[in-house]
């Protein structure tokens, strides 16, 4: 049996009556078993040659390529069933650092056997999910978003990365997840990225004579036309950005027409393509045939018939070299006769696209230029010891260059051969005698490089490299085999220091790049056994990292809580927050405290889900991907939970209703805590009423839906219902009780007594009801009442329970008189000195109405109409002793000057919040009143300025409160960055 041998296994494909892969050893002739897979062009090798990915029926295989004493085979067989009904999974391929295995759909952590799907926006749109250099990132193209296993880095990633991982080709900053403005010149024309870290675009075109083809109606007509101008030359443009942060976009000119005009000799015309750049980035390569145009003798279609191929280097400053094909007995560059060089290599994946050209130091170039059947290089053409060189069919390479291998027919030869060529043998081609039948076989690549004892002894071998460039601070990896546990790593003559290599095992080494290295060198390991300098140069060139406002802010998704977050912005402090008008979130770039951390404001959720914003600064933008949770950001302090967005200024009066909170003022929200958040809910804009009450024994409230110039309407509400969509808080009520009284509009309750006000023909009313409600006698008019009776309040004076009833100006604003209606209906007009207080007068009922609290014949009356809250003993009332007298409190120096109040029905506590944010407080004597501390301490700060408190169910404070910027240096009254007006809620 005949064997050759070489330094790894080959990896076949077999297609007959199923698809197979397996492995065979040229040195022993041995084969594995069959493995079965749905494509072979799907079959992935990663980096370092020792594992081999692939898809059979129950999804996605990652195995470990292995040679014992039986032969090859391979193990460690990990199977992701939970890719067996994704869509598309064809094309697999590792990441640059090997820690992933990309397919369309996503990508999977092979060590920790994780899989992480990219979005499945459209199942029907299959995409490449692009891999990043020097990295384990992953552009996931069906919504063109950069991730990180699970966490999203930037959005919007079009395009091909640049060789060192930094941007994509419409400007993506990959590094750091930003996005400049796009750099001039780059477009969906431009290639992909240039070894040494640029933007390149190398045109294609055409000289002399061409063919066109025009639709007319249902035939098609061809017509040859002429193009005789000189080829554009290439631009090259730098990435780099200048130190102010602006992109530069350096356009570099590269000569192409001098080098490329003597090609256009041959045939009636040409068509030119760039088909790569040698790994050093000094030397372009464009592919040229020649034809004629020809008429189809049957159909007379026009046709280009190839008569001649040229392969050309041109170096950055116009120098060239070049051959035409016909030297090597070849007529054209192109594979399988297209008329265009390179079109075939137009189908290779962008992830390969880098390998397309090989150097091998003292000129010895190989240049890609076909494919085969499953998209992989297979034939190649460049210099060979100086000295034009094809290998048409000559299979697939080993990754350090070194030894191809194909099936081949020879002749009439049957069965085919399998065949290897040596780059070390001058490229002689030596076919195996083995007993395999390989009439449907095809060589993959070439796998388990080192794994032969055989070679043990041998000198170190690149196989791969994570990038091609490096900017100082990114991580370099080299891939190979037989690097010990210690040795030298290389870039040109300088040797890498100690210091900076990380990671140095047999198969990998891992080194940081470092400013002092050199810009640019070939890559070289030495170790006892030898060195690399004889084999495929991998070059490794030093570039500029993009400097961006972003650089050390952190990337992945930030945890929002509701109130305030804390969020590390690394050193950004100047930028804007667009979030396209939702108010969902707030940040911007004054909301910092002294020591310059900041803070974002999010209004939490009833569910966990994700968003993002933009943050911009300067020329460039970068997307902040968020969480937002269903808690408190931070529950030992307090928080704002709410924004208001009206205008600023509007005192709240926030009253207990039924057990749920709710603001009295412009909006009417209810404040509804769901554990630790505290959920907003605007009122139903069914239930309208004007005027309520509580029902005396706290079991329902009464309202009054006034019907104008019809009988008002009296409902008992006996709860709430909070309705998820549209979110809202409905009314719930018991049977509707009766229409009040023409002219009657407020309402109380003693008992079973209830008493109903208003007026008729000019002059103040009363009705009474002595059945809860249920039916009311004839209003009573009384005649030395000008206007109208208003706000009964009920008095438990030691004579007996009455209502205290007030008077008003016909529908205009006012107070003309306070006056005693017992509970039989005797009206009792009292005498003394009015309350500085003024009832509204409008049609509208008031959007602060009359607040008041009665303990034992001791009333608080609050009119929100003027800012007044007075006081009144009516304990010893009796319809002897007539005259009242009122006390404004807190304090006489307050009158005017009370803005909202809360009474808290539990500890029979009144409070008054002052024009100047004082809250004062008075409980088992309401004539003595004591300020009230409640230690306002947001993580933003921010002087608080209470407009409006109630304590919700759960015990917390809930504060309606002006907010003003309290950081050094804040001039004085500056509203919050925050907002100048917010709910807030007190520690848990």
């Amino acid at each position: 049996m005949q064997t050759t041998p070489i330094d790894g296994l080959l990896l076949l494909s077999y297609n007959s009556a199923s698809e197979h892969i397996a492995l065979l050893d040229p040195s022993t002739g041995k084969m594995s078993p069959m493995y079965a897979t749905r494509s072979a062009a799907g079959v992935a090798i990663s980096p370092d040659s020792s594992r081999v990915a692939y898809v059979d029926d129950f999804g996605i295989t990652i195995a470990r390529v292995v040679v014992n004493g039986s032969g090859p085979m391979l193990v460690e067989e990990k199977k992701f069933a939970q890719t067996r009904n994704i869509m598309s999974q064809w094309t697999l391929r590792w990441t640059p650092d090997g820690r992933r295995l990309v397919f369309d759909d996503g990508f999977i952590d092979p060590d920790q056997e994780i899989l992480y799907p990219c979005p499945d926006l459209d199942p029907l749109r299959v995409r490449y999910a692009t891999v990043v250099p020097g990295s384990h990132d992953v552009v996931c193209q069906t919504n063109y978003t950069l991730r990180r296993d699970d966490q999203i880095i930037a959005s919007g990633a079009f395009g091909f990365p640049t060789s060192d991982g930094q941007l994509l080709q419409n400007g993506t900053v990959v590094a750091h997840g930003a996005q400049p403005v796009p750099l001039p010149e780059v477009g969906a024309s431009t290639v992909p990225a240039l070894p040494e870290g640029s933007f390149a675009n190398f045109p294609p075109g055409v000289h002399g004579k061409y063919i066109v083809e025009e639709a007319a109606g249902f035939v098609t007509l061809y017509k040859v036309e002429e193009n005789l101008g000189a080829p554009a030359d290439g631009s090259v443009i730098s990435t780099g950005v200048e130190v102010s942060g602006a992109s530069s976009g350096a356009s570099e000119t590269w000569p192409l027409a001098e080098a490329l005009m003597p090609w256009f000799t041959d045939g009636e015309g040409r068509r030119f393509t760039h088909l790569g750049t040698s790994p050093d980035g000094e030397e372009v390569f464009y592919g040229i045939v020649s034809y004629v145009i020809e008429s189809d003798l049957i159909t007379n279609v026009l046709r280009a018939t190839p008569v001649e191929g040229a392969l050309v280097g041109i170096r950055r400053d116009g120098t060239s070299r070049g051959f035409r094909t016909s030297t090597l007995g070849r007529t054209t560059i192109a594979g399988g006769g297209l008329p265009d060089p390179g079109e075939r290599l137009n189908q290779i994946p962008p992830h390969l696209m880098p390998g397309l050209v090989m150097s091998f130091g003292n000129g010895d170039t190989l240049v890609a230029i076909d494919i085969d059947i499953n998209g992989r290089p297979d034939s190649w053409i460049g210099w060979r010891g100086g000295e034009p060189w094809l290998g048409e069919r000559i299979g697939m390479v080993s990754p350090d260059g070194r030894d191809f291998a194909t099936v081949v027919d020879e002749g009439t030869t049957v069965p085919r051969k399998l065949c290897v060529s040596r780059i070390s043998e001058g490229l002689r081609t030596q076919c195996l005698d083995v007993p395999y039948d390989f009439t449907h076989a095809r060589v993959l690549g070439i796998v388990g490089v080192g794994s032969d004892a055989g070679y043990a002894g041998d000198a170190p071998r690149i196989l791969h490299t994570s990038r091609a460039a490096a900017y100082p601070g990114s991580t370099v990896e080299v891939f190979g085999v037989r690097f010990g546990q210690s040795g030298e790593l290389f870039i040109g003559d300088m040797a890498v220091p100690q210091s900076a290599i990380t990671e140095w095992t047999d198969r990998r080494i891992a080194f940081v790049m470092d400013a002092a290295m050199p810009p640019e060198g070939p890559l070289m390991v030495r170790t006892d056994a030898g060195d690399s300098a004889s084999q495929r140069e991998f070059w490794l060139h030093r570039t500029t990292q993009v400097q961006t406002p972003f650089d050390d802010v952190p990337t992945g998704r930030v945890a929002l809580g509701q109130g305030l977050n804390a969020l590390d912005l690394g050193s950004l402090t100047e930028f804007e927050f667009q979030t396209e008008g939702h108010r969902r979130w707030v940040l911007s770039q004054d909301m910092h405290d002294d020591e310059g951390h900041y803070y974002a404001y999010a209004e939490g959720a009833s569910e966990t889900y994700q968003d993002s914003a933009r943050l911009v600064s300067g020329d460039y933008s970068r997307e902040m991907f968020f969480e937002h949770g269903t808690g408190l950001s931070d529950g030992s302090r307090w928080q704002p939970v709410a924004l208001q967005y009206r205008q600023p200024g509007q005192p709240t009066i926030i009253a207990r209703e039924l057990g749920e909170l709710r603001a009295l003022g412009p909006n009417g929200r209810f404040m509804i805590p769901l554990d630790e958040r505290v959920l907003p809910v605007e009122p139903s804009t069914q239930d309208r009423w004007s005027f309520s009450r509580p029902v005396e024994d706290g079991s329902g409230i009464w309202r009054v839906r006034e019907n104008r110039g019809f009988p008002s309407r009296l409902l008992l509400q006996t709860g709430w219902n909070r309705i998820e969509q549209p979110p809202e808080m409905r009314a719930e009520y018991a049977q509707e009780v009766t229409s009040l009284p023409i002219g009657m509009s407020a309402v109380e309750q003693a008992g079973d007594v209830m008493i109903a006000t208003g007026s008729v023909g000019g002059v103040g009313a009363y009705a009474m009801s002595s059945d809860r409600g249920a039916t009311f006698g004839e209003p009573v008019a009384v005649p030395t009442v000008a206007g109208q009776l208003r706000e009964p309040i009920r008095v438990h004076a030691s004579s007996g329970t009455f209502f205290l009833v007030f008077s008003s100006p016909a529908n205009s604003a006012g107070l003309s008189g306070v006056h005693a209606i017992t509970l039989d209906g005797t009206f009792i007009e009292l005498v003394g000195d009015l309350p500085n207080g003024q009832l509204g007068g409008g049609l509208a009922p008031d959007i602060r109405p009359l607040t008041y609290a009665e303990r034992e014949g001791e009333v608080l009356v609050y009119f929100p109409q003027t800012n007044v809250l007075v006081r009144s003993d009516l304990s010893g009332f009796s319809p002897a002793a007539n005259t009242v007298s009122w006390e404004v409190v807190p304090s006489a120096a307050a009158d005017e000057q009370v803005v909202s109040v809360y009474y808290d029905e539990d500890s029979q506590t009144f409070y008054a919040l002052l024009d100047d944010g004082t809250v004062m407080s008075a409980s088992e004597d309401w004539s003595a009143w004591s300020v009230e501390d409640f230690g306002f301490d947001l993580a933003l700060p921010t002087q608080v300025v209470p407009r409006g408190l109630g304590r919700m169910s759960d015990g917390r404070w809930l504060i309606e409160a002006r907010l003003f910027d309290a950081r050094a240096g804040a001039a004085p009254q500056t509203p919050s960055p925050l907002r100048q007006e917010a709910f807030l809620v007190s520690p848990l």
